[in-house]
């Protein structure tokens, strides 16, 4: 969320000395209670709350503000990689088909969200947030976890623009897509 906003303030000339920035934990309370203005929050979780409330708000997307970036990414090592690519295949295969059960047949998998922790996750709040994140999880146009290449150049120049990273990434050795390639039965060049 702090390399996200500070991309938007840098990409709309926002200097962040003319902000009160204030530190936030997960608690909602400070914005509930106005002691914030703006929540670094979660699409679905936050606003949420606010709906149940009736406090009317509006969501500040990045892409609006011209940044765009990637969600839940996941690492290992090449040494597991190589070692363990059948696996690393299950892993990416598990994870696309549970996001396409969930949306696709949201009968079947509510219930099956909602058991995890019945008492906070109501069908209600599962399908709402399942509502408001789609946008996020699939793109129109997209597939699950699906990043292109383009994607990954523009958040590899803003962490060096952001100073959190020294110099650009070689992305191609840094990440793979044959895993998102086996998957989708997807051919590539080489």
């Amino acid at each position: 969320t702090e390399t996200v906003y500070a991309a938007m303030l840098k990409k709309n000339g926002v200097p962040r000395n003319r902000i009160k920035e204030v530190p936030v934990k997960y608690d909602f309370t400070p914005f509930l209670t106005r002691q914030v203005d703006v929540w670094p929050g979660y699409a679905a979780t936050q606003s949420y709350v606010l709906e149940q409330r009736g406090i009317a708000y509006r969501m500040i997307k990045p892409a609006d503000f011209g940044v765009s970036y990637l969600g839940t990414v996941y690492f290992t090592s090449e040494d597991y990689i190589v070692d363990h690519a059948q696996q690393v295949q299950a892993f990416v295969d598990s994870l696309i088909e549970g996001w396409d059960v969930t949306y696709s047949d949201s009968t079947r998998a509510i219930p099956m969200i909602a058991s995890f922790d019945p008492k906070t996750l109501t069908a209600d709040l599962i399908r709402f947030n399942l509502e408001k994140q789609k946008q996020f999880i699939l793109p129109p146009g997209a597939r699950y976890c699906d990043f292109s290449e383009k994607s990954w150049q523009v958040l590899n120049e803003n962490l060096v623009d952001l100073k959190l990273l020294n110099t650009l990434v070689d992305l191609r050795t840094a990440t793979t897509t044959k895993f998102l390639d086996r998957h989708y039965h997807r051919t590539v060049a080489m």
